[in-house]
C-alpha cells in the first residue's frame, strides 16, 4: 500500500551514510598521525624518490598507522578510505603522488573541516534569572504550553488542573486565568479568530476570547462543542479555516470552529495521535503517534500520501522547518529524526540526547533547531550541517526551583519583534528570541541577536552537478559555494577566489577541478575539494570570458571571449595550459558573442552573439576552420544547445522564439555549401504559455501541451486552431433539441479529425479540456465565495418579482 516507505539501505540514505563516515574515517587518519609517524612516512617518501604510486602509498600508511584503527573500523574499510585520501590528493589522475602534495592536503583537509563546522555563528542560549521573581510555582507539573505571539503571550495548564494560566512571555508575570469544566490536555491559538481553543478530558471542546474584544467578554468562555474522542492535540490550518485535532482512538479530525461541526475522519494510526501537524507552504497535515508512525495527508483532498517509518517508540512531536523543507520528528526513543516531507526518505538522526525527548520546535526564519529530553538537557543544532551548536540547561543547585532534572515536561519557543530591527542597523538588536520551559516552575532561556553586515553572493552566474561526488557547484561575483545536492547543506565555501567577477566555469573530466573564467579575460584551474589555485591559461587579454567547455576526448578546453575570439587550450599539462589553436579569425562575430556549444560526436562547435546579420557560425573543432553560418536576420541568439542524440542546434533568440536547425550529418554536406539558409530551419515556435492553457498555480506552469500532444511538437497552425477552437467556445448555435454546448463539441470533433488526431489523442485533449474549465471554477468560487452567495441572493428576488 505504501511503495515509498522509509528503506534505511535505500541508495539516499546509504549516500549520505557513507559520506559521513568517509569524512569522520579521513579526519581520523590525519589525526592519527603524530609528529613520529609523520616524519617516518617522510623517510618513505624520500626512498622512493618523493613521489609514491597507489600501492606504495597503501603499504607506507599501513606500516605507520596505529593499529587500533584496524580495530576500530576494520582492514577493508581502512584501505578504502586511504584510496579515496589518494584519489583526492591526485588530481591530475596521473598516479602518482608527491610529499609536498600530501602535506598540503591535510593541512587545507582540516582547515575545510573546521570552517565547516562554523559555517555562520549561531548566538547562543542563557538562562534568564531575572524573571524569576515573576515566576508563579505550580502544584502539579504544567503538561502543556501555546504561544499567543500576536499578544506575546503564553497559556499552559497544569496536570489535574482546569485551570489555564494566561502570562506574559516578555515580562514573565501572570496575566489572567481562564476555568474549563475539565483538565486540558492540549491548546491551540487560532489567530484569524483570536480564540484560545483547549481540549479537555471530558471529550469537550472549548473556544475563549483572547483577542482586543470588550473587557466584559475577553478572556471568557464562547462556545463548548462535544468531540467522539478525547483530543490529545490540535493545529490550525489557515488556508481551509479548520481546526484538526488527533484523538487517543488514532484518529484525527478536522472541525468549523465557527459551526462547531465536524468536516472529517482521517484514519490511519492504531494507537494515540500525540502531535498533529500543518504545512500551509506544502497543503499538508503531518500527524505523529504512540504507534511509532508519521502519516502525511493531503489537505484538499484528506488522503494519506506518506507514511514515514524509522522511530522505535512513539512519536511525540514534530516541527517543519521552511528554509530546508526539513520535517523534524522526536519521540520517546532518544534521537530526533530529520526527514524529507516529499517522500520517505530519513534524511539524518540527530544523535546526543541520553533521555526520552520531550519535543522539538524549529526557530523561524533561521537554520536552527531545538530539542529538549526529560532530564533538562536543552540542544540547539544547525540544520545546515546537523551539528550541535550548544547543549545548556537551567543554572541551578541540585533540587532548588530551577532544576529541571528529571521534571522538564514542555517547551516552547517565542520571537519578541525589535522596532530598530527593521532599520537594519549595524550593530543593533534584531529580534529577541526566549525558550519557554515547564515544570511546576516556568524558566526561561534568552538568545539575544545583533545586525550584522549584510552578506550576499549576488545572482547565481554558473551552476555545475558534480555526479562523482554528487555536489553542485555554483559561482557568483567572486566567490564559489560547493553544496551536498543530497542534503541540501553547504560543503565548501571559497570567498573572494577571483580578482574580478566570475563569468564562466566548467568542470574538468574527472570532475576533481574546476575552471573559472573572468570579466578580465583571466582562466584559472582550481582544486575542487580546497579551492586552490592549481594552474593558470596564457593570458590573450583583458576582453571577458563568455564561454567555458571542458572536452573530454582530448582533454581540452574550449575559451570563448566576448569580442568573438575561440581558442582551444591543453588543460593535460600538469603546470600551465597553453594554446593548441584559434578559431580562424576571419570569421570572427563583429558583434558581441553571447552563447557557445559543443557537438563532440560530431566535432562541431557552434557560436551566436547579439548582431543579427552575424548569423549562427558552426566550426570545425579540429582545423578551427567556419564550415557555414546559419542566416538569423531580425533576431539576436540568446542560447544555443546541440542535442546529442540528435544533429539539432537548438536556439532561443531575441524575438522569443524557439528555433531547432538541422545541421551535418543530418544536412547533406553538398546543401550547405555556400551557407545555410532558412530553408533548413525544422520547426519554430513561441516561447510563451497558449492562451487557453491550464496553468498549476505552485509551479506555474503549463500543462494540457504535456497532456493531449505528449509525443509530438505542435506546428503553427495547429497552434492557431487551438487557439480558434479556444475563442469560439460556447458560440455554437442552437437547433432542433441540441444544446450549445453540444454544438461546440462537435465543432470540435469534426477539427480534431481535420487535424489527422487519433482518437485517443482527441479524448486526451476532451479530459484536459474538462479539467481546465474545472480548475477555473473552482478558482472562480474560491476567490469570490461573497460575491458569489450575494449574487444567488440577487437572483431569488428576480424569481419573486416574476423576472
Amino acid at each position: 500500500m505504501f511503495p515509498n516507505v522509509y528503506n534505511p539501505d535505500s541508495p539516499r540514505a546509504l549516500f549520505s551514510k557513507n559520506a559521513e563516515l568517509r569524512e569522520q574515517a579521513s579526519m581520523k587518519l590525519m589525526t592519527a598521525l603524530d609528529a613520529p609517524r609523520v616524519e617516518r612516512v617522510k623517510r618513505a617518501f624520500e626512498e622512493r624518490n618523493d613521489s609514491v604510486c597507489l600501492n606504495d602509498f597503501l603499504f607506507i600508511m599501513q606500516e605507520n598507522l596505529p593499529s587500533q584503527l584496524y580495530a576500530d573500523s576494520g582492514k577493508k574499510e581502512l584501505f578504502t578510505n586511504l584510496v579515496d585520501m589518494f584519489k583526492e590528493v591526485d588530481i591530475n589522475g596521473d598516479g602518482s603522488m608527491e610529499w609536498e602534495e600530501f602535506t598540503r592536503f591535510m593541512v587545507e583537509k582540516a582547515a575545510l573541516y573546521k570552517e565547516s563546522q562554523n559555517v555562520e555563528r549561531i548566538p547562543n542560549y542563557f538562562h534568564n534569572k531575572q524573571l524569576e521573581s515573576c515566576g508563579f510555582r505550580h502544584r502539579g507539573s504544567i503538561d502543556c504550553l501555546t504561544v499567543l505571539p500576536r499578544y506575546k503571550q503564553f497559556a499552559c495548564a497544569e496536570n489535574g488542573s482546569p485551570i489555564i494560566s494566561l502570562y506574559s512571555a516578555k515580562a514573565g508575570n501572570l496575566v489572567t486565568t481562564m476555568q474549563c469544566k475539565a483538565v486540558p490536555l492540549s491548546m491551540c491559538y487560532v489567530e484569524p479568530l483570536q480564540a484560545l481553543i483547549a481540549s479537555c478530558s471530558d471529550t469537550t471542546m472549548v473556544r475563549f476570547n483572547v483577542g482586543e474584544s470588550h473587557h466584559k467578554v475577553r478572556y471568557k468562555q464562547r462556545s463548548v462543542w462535544s468531540t467522539p474522542d478525547t483530543q490529545m492535540t490540535m493545529c490550525w490550518q489557515p488556508t481551509h479555516n479548520l481546526l484538526y485535532s488527533g484523538s487517543v482512538g488514532g484518529r484525527v479530525h478536522s472541525w468549523n470552529v465557527e459551526t462547531q461541526e465536524q468536516k472529517s475522519c482521517l484514519e490511519g494510526h492504531t494507537d494515540i495521535v500525540m502531535q498533529v501537524l500543518s504545512i500551509d507552504s506544502l497543503d499538508s497535515i503531518v500527524s505523529g503517534s504512540l504507534d511509532r508512525t508519521i502519516n502525511i495527508w493531503d489537505s484538499y483532498t484528506e488522503q494519506q500520501t506518506t507514511k514515514l517509518l524509522g522511530h522505535t517508540k512513539g512519536v511525540n512531536s514534530l516541527a517543519f522547518n521552511s528554509t530546508h523543507r526539513f520535517l523534524i520528528s522526536s519521540g520517546f526513543d532518544h534521537d530526533c529524526f530529520v526527514w524529507s516531507p516529499f517522500g520517505s526518505t530519513l534524511l539524518h538522526k540527530l544523535r546526543g540526547h541520553r533521555a526520552a525527548l520531550v519535543g522539538c520546535h524549529t526557530v523561524e526564519g533561521t537554520s536552527e533547531l531545538l530539542t529538549a529530553d526529560t532530564s533538562g538537557i536543552f540542544k540547539l543544532w544547525d540544520l545546515r550541517n546537523f551539528q550541535c551548536l550548544q547543549t545548556f540547561t537551567s543554572d541551578h543547585e541540585p533540587g532548588d526551583l530551577d532544576d529541571l532534572s528529571g521534571t522538564l515536561s514542555c517547551f516552547s519557543h517565542a520571537k519578541f519583534h525589535n522596532p530598530v530591527a527593521s532599520l537594519g542597523i549595524t550593530g543593533e538588536k534584531i529580534d529577541d528570541y526566549r525558550i519557554i520551559a515547564a515544570s511546576k516552575k516556568i524558566v526561561f532561556f534568552d538568545q539575544e541577536r545583533v545586525r550584522q553586515d549584510p552578506v550576499t553572493d549576488g545572482p547565481i552566474r554558473v551552476a555545475c552537478f558534480n555526479k562523482q561526488s554528487l555536489t553542485i557547484f555554483t559561482a557568483s561575483e567572486r566567490n564559489v559555494k560547493i553544496w551536498d545536492a543530497v542534503l541540501g547543506s553547504i560543503k565548501s565555501s571559497f570567498k573572494n577566489i577571483t580578482s574580478s567577477d566570475i563569468t564562466a566555469a566548467c568542470l574538468d573530466d574527472r570532475e576533481r577541478k574546476f575552471i573559472l573564467g573572468q570579466a578580465s579575460g583571466t582562466v584559472t584551474v582550481y582544486n575542487y575539494q580546497n579551492g586552490t589555485i592549481m594552474k593558470q591559461f596564457t593570458p590573450q587579454g583583458e576582453t571577458p570570458v563568455v564561454k567555458l567547455i571542458y572536452c573530454q576526448k582530448t582533454k581540452a578546453v574550449i575559451t570563448c571571449y566576448i569580442d568573438g575570439l575561440i581558442r582551444v587550450y591543453d588543460e593535460n599539462d600538469i603546470e600551465s595550459c597553453t594554446i593548441v589553436r584559434t578559431f580562424d579569425e576571419a570569421y570572427m562575430h563583429l558583434g558581441d558573442v553571447t552563447s557557445l556549444a559543443y557537438l563532440s560526436s560530431a566535432s562541431l562547435v557552434a557560436s551566436g552573439g547579439n548582431l543579427p546579420s552575424d548569423g549562427i557560425r558552426l566550426w570545425d573543432f579540429d582545423s578551427g576552420k567556419c564550415e557555414t553560418i546559419i542566416k538569423t536576420d531580425g533576431y539576436e541568439i540568446l542560447s544555443l544547445l546541440f542535442l546529442d542524440e540528435y544533429p539539432l542546434l537548438i536556439a532561443s533568440t531575441s524575438d522569443s522564439m524557439i528555433r531547432i536547425f538541422g545541421i551535418p550529418p543530418f544536412i547533406p554536406t553538398n546543401e550547405i555549401k555556400g551557407g545555410l539558409n532558412n530553408h533548413h530551419l525544422f520547426v519554430e515556435f513561441v516561447n510563451e504559455l497558449p492562451d487557453d492553457c491550464l496553468i498549476c498555480n505552485e509551479t506555474n506552469e503549463a500543462l494540457y501541451p504535456y497532456i493531449f500532444k505528449s509525443n509530438e511538437v505542435v506546428t503553427n497552425d495547429e497552434d492557431d486552431m487551438l487557439k480558434s477552437k479556444s475563442n469560439d467556445k460556447g458560440k455554437g448555435k442552437k437547433g432542433d433539441g441540441e444544446t450549445t454546448n453540444e454544438v461546440a463539441e462537435e465543432d470540435d470533433d469534426d477539427e480534431l479529425l481535420q487535424m489527422n488526431w487519433s482518437p485517443s489523442e482527441i479524448e486526451r485533449y476532451k479530459d484536459a479540456k474538462l479539467f481546465l474549465k474545472r480548475e477555473m471554477d473552482m478558482k472562480e468560487n474560491n476567490g469570490k465565495g461573497k460575491k458569489k452567495k450575494k449574487g444567488k441572493k440577487n437572483n431569488n428576488d428576480n424569481d419573486d418579482d416574476g423576472g
